[in-house]
Order: structure tokens, then C-alpha cells, then sequence
């Protein structure tokens, strides 16, 4: 699979698991090579917001990656939108 847009939860450092919605995919053919993507968080919080490396995301299934959080944008005053690199192999 080279795609997948769905439910996930962003774990942070501490353990902490945040429910919201991914869209992942692989990086083109010609680009570097990795995965990447973005996360909506269902709730934003000060812990969420602050949150840059040494994270996970799982997805249905238990299936998790690693992943760095490489820019955060406001969407309304209370979501937010990540942008993420994946570090390793694809969860999908």
C-alpha cells in the first residue's frame, strides 16, 4: 500500500496517546525516498502543540511508525494540523 488516510493516534514522548485523523503516503519515485504526511488532532493541546521528535503514530491494528512533527498550522481556533516525516518503514 502507498497511502493511508484514516483514524490514528499520535503517541507522544511521555506515552500519551492522541486520537485524530492521518493522511500518510509515500514519498514519489524521484523524491527522496520515506513516508510522510499529516495529523489532525481531535483535541489540541498545549502538550500536542509542543510536540516535535520522538514520537509514534498508530494506526488500526496496532501497526506503528516513527515520526517527527515538521510544521504546525492553526485550521480553526481550536484544531490544529501537523505535518510529519516518518522515520523507518512505513506503518501501511
Amino acid at each position: 500500500m502507498n497511502s493511508y488516510s484514516g483514524q490514528a493516534r499520535l503517541i507522544l514522548a511521555d506515552g500519551t496517546r492522541v486520537p485524530g485523523m492521518a493522511s500518510l503516503k509515500m514519498n514519489r519515485h524521484g523524491g527522496p525516498p520515506g513516508w510522510g504526511g499529516t495529523f489532525r488532532p481531535d483535541v489540541a493541546t498545549a502538550a500536542t502543540r509542543a510536540a516535535t521528535d520522538d514520537l509514534q503514530i498508530e494506526l488500526p491494528y496496532e501497526e506503528i511508525g516513527r515520526v517527527a512533527v515538521t510544521g504546525t498550522r492553526s485550521l480553526l481556533a481550536t484544531q490544529i494540523l501537523m505535518s510529519l516525516t516518518g522515520h523507518g518503514p512505513a506503518p501501511f
